[in-house]
């Protein structure tokens, strides 16, 4: 009975010194762990709350210096060229270069294709052979309907009934073809004029005083001076 008592006492006495010693130190340390954490975590807000302000700050003023920078890469890239014209006569222009160029100012002739409105095209769609749209064309006229061959373009082989300035008598002609048993197509194509044009450097734009360029669009009737984007001048 006694030695019972004195193996639980045992017992007992070893179980203290583990809950005391051991479980006691660990929480301690998970404590302190914790502790650690949330100074370190209030350290970082900290940081983060110290450099916010600063980086919202400076931010726009970045951007807007890249921006700045942008636009006068873009502006160097594409700089504004002055335009004289358009002449009627090549040998207009050319004397307008010469002169400039006795002066130690670059010029140099500019072509340019204008659009000046659309003429709307009937026609049948390309045959097969230049026999079959022979035989089209002669089928076509034996029903008193005006038409001719399209010799050559990407309409080669078709057969036309004619260009019309408006869409709506295009339209009327084509609807007559059809009563006739045929199948009309409709082209819009756009009519370009050529013109000629003399284009200055804006550095040599520059230099020309108000009193000479009103001499040098009074040379002709009609010349203006236009703004755009360089074209290589100084390749051409």
């Amino acid at each position: 009975m006694r030695s019972i008592f004195i193996i639980l006492l045992i017992a007992n006495l070893g179980l203290f010194v583990h809950q005391f010693f051991v479980v006691g130190a660990q929480n301690s340390h998970v404590v302190e762990q914790s502790v650690k954490l949330k100074e370190e975590g209030d350290r970082l807000e900290f940081v983060n709350e110290k450099k916010t302000p600063e980086a919202k700050k400076n931010r726009p003023q970045k951007l807007e210096t890249v921006n700045a920078n942008a636009d006068d890469q873009k502006t160097e890239k594409n700089p504004i060229c002055t335009m004289v014209g358009p002449y009627e006569q090549l040998v207009r222009a050319e004397y307008l270069v010469e002169r400039l160029q006795a002066l130690n100012m670059e010029a140099v002739i500019t072509p340019v294709e204008r659009i000046d409105g659309s003429a709307f095209w009937v026609y049948l769609a390309p045959e097969l052979s230049q026999q079959d749209a022979l035989m089209r064309l002669y089928e076509l006229q034996k029903k008193n309907i005006e038409s001719y061959i399209i010799s050559k373009g990407e309409l080669e082989r078709g057969i036309s009934f004619g260009q019309y300035a408006d869409k709506v008598e295009a339209e009327l002609h084509a609807d007559e073809i059809k009563k006739q048993g045929y199948e009309p197509l409709i082209k819009e194509i756009k009519k370009t004029i050529s013109e000629t044009w003399v284009t200055l450097s804006p550095s040599v734009a520059e230099k020309i005083s108000d009193a000479t360029w009103l001499d040098i669009l009074s040379a002709e009737n009609g010349l203006e001076r236009r703004q755009n984007f360089c074209i290589s001048v100084a390749s051409q």
